[in-house]
C-alpha cells in the first residue's frame, strides 16, 4: 500500500515533467530511422508482394537448413531461404528472388536451385508480376491513410471536442510510427500479413486512448486522477494480457504469417502503454484542469 501511495504522489505530482520522455524517445528514434536510411543501415524491407520477384516452395524438405542452403545457392544477390514448420511437424522451405536483384529468368531460377539443393526434379516457380506488386502497395497504402481517416473522424465525432479528438489519433499516429521504425530496424519484412498487422494496431492503439477520454470527458468518478488512475486499472489490464498472449504467439507458434502479426503487435502494446498513459494522460490532465479552472 505504501508502494502505490508513493506512485499515486509521484505520478500525480510529476505528470507534465513525465512528458519530456515519451517525446524524447519519438525524435530519437526518427532521427536513428532516417539517419540509417541514408547511410544505408536501415532499408525498408519490401517483401515479394510489393517488389515482385520468385517463390519457390520445397514442402516435405529433408535436407539442410537455412544457413546450409544460402551456401549452397552461393553469391545469388536477392535470394532470401525461409524455413516454416507446420503443425504436424512438416518442414516446408521457401526461397524467393525480388525483381531487379538479379537477372535471372524464372527458368535459370528453377534451374539453379535444382542443382544447388541436388534435387531429382526441377521445382516449380510461382511468379509475382512487379507491376502488380506496385499497384498493390499503393492501394494498400491508401487502405492504411483512409482507415486512419476514418478512424480519427469516428473519434471526433464521438468526443465532439478538438483537443481530445487530436490526443486521441495522435497517439495512435505515434504508436504507428515508433513501431514501424522498430520493425524496419529488426528487418521485418512488409508484405500483405505486416499491413494486416499495422490495421490491428489502428484498432487497439485507439482502444486505451477512447478509454482514457470517455472516463475523463463523459463518465468522470471524482477528482481528473481518481478517474484517470480507473481507466488505467481496465487499460492496463487489457495491455499487459494482450501483450503475454501475443508472446505466447511468438514463442509457440509455426505459423510465419502469426508470429510477423505478434511481434508487430507486442511493439506497439509496448509503445501504447508509454504514449496512452504518459503523453495522453499528461496533456488531456493540463487541457481539463485549466479548462475547468476558467469557468
Amino acid at each position: 500500500m505504501a508502494i502505490a501511495k508513493t506512485l499515486d504522489l509521484f505520478f500525480d505530482k510529476n505528470y507534465r515533467k513525465m512528458l519530456v520522455l515519451p517525446i524524447v524517445l519519438f525524435v530519437i528514434l526518427v532521427i536513428a530511422f532516417f539517419i540509417g536510411l541514408s547511410t544505408g543501415n536501415v532499408n525498408l524491407n519490401l517483401g515479394l508482394d510489393f517488389v515482385g520477384g520468385y517463390k519457390i516452395s520445397l514442402v516435405e524438405w529433408q535436407g539442410g537448413s537455412e544457413t546450409e542452403i544460402y551456401a549452397a545457392l552461393g553469391d545469388l544477390s536477392g535470394v532470401n531461404v525461409k524455413e516454416t514448420t507446420s503443425f504436424t511437424g512438416t518442414r516446408i522451405l521457401d526461397i524467393t528472388l525480388k525483381s531487379g536483384s538479379n537477372s535471372l529468368t524464372k527458368q535459370q531460377f528453377e534451374e539453379k536451385v535444382m542443382s544447388a539443393l541436388n534435387l531429382k526434379e526441377k521445382p516449380h516457380a510461382k511468379e509475382i508480376d512487379s507491376y502488380l506488386g506496385k499497384i498493390l502497395y499503393e492501394k494498400t497504402t491508401r487502405i492504411l491513410l483512409f482507415s486512419f481517416l476514418l478512424m480519427g473522424g469516428a473519434v471526433f465525432f464521438y468526443f465532439r471536442s478538438v483537443v481530445p479528438s487530436v490526443m486521441a489519433v495522435s497517439c495512435v499516429l505515434i504508436d504507428v510510427i515508433e513501431t514501424f521504425i522498430i520493425a524496419s530496424f529488426l528487418g521485418v519484412e512488409i508484405n500483405t500479413s505486416t499491413i494486416i498487422a499495422f490495421m490491428f494496431v489502428f484498432g487497439y492503439s485507439i482502444n486505451t486512448d477512447v478509454l482514457l477520454t470517455t472516463k475523463l470527458m463523459k463518465m468522470r468518478e471524482g477528482t481528473i486522477f481518481a478517474s484517470i488512475k480507473s481507466a488505467a486499472k481496465i487499460g492496463l489490464t487489457m495491455q499487459i494480457t494482450s501483450w503475454c498472449a501475443f508472446l505466447a504467439i511468438q514463442l509457440v507458434s509455426t505459423n510465419d504469417i502469426a508470429r510477423t502479426i505478434a511481434l508487430i503487435m507486442n511493439i506497439a502494446i509496448a509503445f501504447d502503454i508509454i504514449n496512452t498513459w504518459i503523453i495522453n494522460t499528461g496533456i488531456l490532465r493540463w487541457y481539463l484542469e485549466k479548462k475547468e479552472a476558467s469557468v
